[in-house]
């Protein structure tokens, strides 16, 4: 891979892990933020947190023959690639609990279990990939220079069971993912659309439907960004996927080609840096927050400069004060009287 890779997903993996960083330290620090699913979204910052350390640290190391740091590098970001996808997933559905069916307390009931099933999928997968020495040195054909399902560089063609380890970890989780938050938010959209367009036999409930379908329409408004970023930023990598799992022969270097690997490499690692934007940034009760946060720090960090400033001219008059009170009067060894 060459520099502009390397500096791309740097850059990309840097932003994204302070913007994962922003989004898991708010939910804790702000409770009135805490809903159930901004808690979900916690979960899926701290994989893309760990994707994008993973894709950052895997572009830099030059895989060899038998290379630990490889198998390391692509067995935590292949695990934390597919539980990432799960709790998507799993966002969509606690969406569609909450905004449509109004059982968020059944959510919460299938809670446990959502998440033995999403952290371990990917750990016994993955463990079985390595038991197989199928992780290892990519050779750069499905992704931008981090290490993931090992490819020959001598074979001709990519051979099947090659891909079929790479539809198992992960790209086949990828694309179910996509299918099923693109259904469910479908879902979601259609039943509120029947919301609106329902009579309520009375004011009351009339009134009361009216301000469920307000609510549900700024979560839906807000939320349904989240299919959009997944897709669009993993889009690039797909489509490699896809041309080579078509295709079965191993990519060359074409101008194509490496503009797809230089977009995946930038997707790929931006999840967390997209969800900080759309989640904290344009969401006005968390950037009220954040610039609340960050007034305070400011006024705190200019206090103490001025607190140190008066500290160093009160030592520094304290300090001229002891040096004049040293210093003799002039002429007083002229005043001594004399006597005849």
């Amino acid at each position: 891979m060459g520099p502009l890779n390397e500096a791309l997903v740097s850059i990309t993996c840097i932003l994204s892990m302070l913007g994962s960083s922003i989004l898991v330290g708010s939910f804790f620090a702000w409770k009135d933020i805490r809903t159930t699913s901004r808690k979900v979204l916690v979960w899926i910052s701290i994989c893309d947190f760990v994707i994008a350390l993973g894709n950052m640290c895997g572009t830099f190391f030059k895989p060899t023959s038998v290379d630990y740091k490889c198998y390391v590098q692509s067995f935590i970001v292949s695990s934390a690639l597919i539980s990432s996808f799960l709790w998507s997933v799993t966002l969509a559905i606690c969406l569609y609990m909450t905004i449509v069916k109004g059982r968020a307390d059944l959510f919460q009931a299938f809670l446990p279990c959502l998440h033995i099933f999403n952290w371990t999928l990917g750990f016994v997968i993955n463990i079985i990939a390595l038991c197989e020495h199928w992780l290892g040195n990519s050779a750069d054909q499905i992704t931008a220079g981090w290490c993931w399902i090992k490819h020959n560089r001598s074979d001709t063609e990519i051979p099947q069971v090659e891909l079929l380890w790479m539809v198992l970890d992960y790209k086949g989780i990828e694309i179910v993912a996509y299918g099923s938050i693109l259904f469910i938010f479908l879902m979601i959209k259609l039943e509120l659309k029947k919301e609106v367009k329902g009579r309520a036999p009375n004011s009351s409930q009339l009134s009361r439907r009216s301000t469920v379908i307000k609510a549900a329409r700024r979560a839906d408004q807000k939320l349904v960004m989240i299919p959009v970023l997944l897709i669009l930023a993993r889009l690039p990598g797909t489509i490699r996927f896809l041309i080579v799992a078509a295709n079965r022969m191993p990519q060359r270097p074409k101008h194509w080609s490496l503009t797809l690997m230089y977009l995946q490499g930038i997707g790929d690692s931006a999840q967390g840096m997209l969800n900080c934007i759309f989640f904290c940034f344009l969401q006005k009760k968390v950037r009220q927050h954040l610039l609340d946060a960050f007034h305070q720090l400011h006024t705190y960090s200019c206090f103490k400069r001025k607190l140190e400033s008066s500290q160093v001219q009160q030592d520094n008059m304290f300090s001229n004060t002891v040096t004049d009170s040293k210093t003799p009067l002039l002429g007083t060894s002229k005043l001594v009287p004399k006597y005849n």
